[in-house]
């Protein structure tokens, strides 16, 4: 298929797909031996064109947060294997069988995987740490320099989420379900004309983009660096917003909502 990236993690036959879907959404798929599972598939023929391609039994769906471009796929793909369909607790997740909360571990195949509750975009809202790769599936939580907006939670909430994910390995690869970096970059270097590391990605991204390319995976190292809504609480974003004396908290709700209307 087109413009699908196919990653080898791990050891031997685990392999992660990066799956492109609709305007600028991602689907990610890791297979393990013939066996896979799917994060957020809003397209469910684009996933089962996959999985056939390759040979593989799809046995578990894992959704982020309830909206239909991740969750668009979940009938589709119910109907077509025998996978189960696994996401937060909320009524709103199509064919959802089996409930996590942040702190609960899933184990499939030789993945060990953690659920951390991180409501803010929506509620509820979770993403999935694959522990023992560093890998996080982060849904719309956190973006290439960016984050979600804020749709039913609070600033509180969404702040709070984003330093638990801070709390990872600086290691960590992050992939997230959209591709907005280069505007996210574009707002950061606006934000912040003078950091270096936020001008070098940005001209890295736009050379990804105008390929083609994605910008995804991501690290969190590199998010430190320049995601304006992860350094809320330096001081050089305190400086930068002539907000030295304001709480981490008060630099991201106000960023956030300069976000909203930039």
């Amino acid at each position: 298929m087109d413009n699908i990236e196919k990653k080898q993690i791990g050891e031997g036959g685990q392999y992660l797909y990066i799956v492109p879907a609709m305007k600028d959404n991602y689907i990610y798929l890791l297979a393990w031996d013939k066996s896979a599972l799917v994060v957020d598939p809003g397209d469910g023929k684009k996933v089962m064109t996959l999985i056939e391609e390759e040979g593989l039994t799809l046995t578990n769906i894992l959704i982020t947060h309830y909206h239909e471009d991740h969750t668009g796929g979940n009938e589709y793909l119910k109907k077509k294997t025998e996978c189960a369909v696994i996401g937060p607790e909320d009524d709103r997740v199509p064919y959802l069988e089996q409930s996590v909360a942040g702190g609960e571990e899933l184990l499939f195949g030789p993945f060990t995987i953690e659920v951390i509750s991180t409501p803010g975009h929506t509620i509820p809202h979770v993403v999935y740490f694959f522990r023992d790769l560093n890998l996080l599936f982060g849904g719309d939580l956190l973006f290439g320099a960016g984050c979600g907006k804020i749709l039913e939670g609070t600033p509180q909430e969404m702040w709070s989420s984003l330093i638990a994910i801070m709390k990872l390995p600086e290691d960590t690869d992050i992939f997230f379900g959209h591709e907005y970096t280069q505007k996210n970059l574009e707002f950061a270097h606006h934000i912040e004309p003078n950091n270096e590391e936020v001008s070098k990605r940005l001209e890295v991204v736009r050379k990804l983009r105008a390929e083609g390319k994605p910008t995804v995976p991501t690290t969190l190292a590199e998010e430190m660096k320049t995601n304006p809504f992860l350094r809320a609480d330096t001081p050089e974003m305190k400086d930068a917003l002539a907000m030295p004396n304001a709480s981490g908290l008060e630099v991201f709700t106000h960023l956030r909502k300069l976000k909203d209307n930039w």
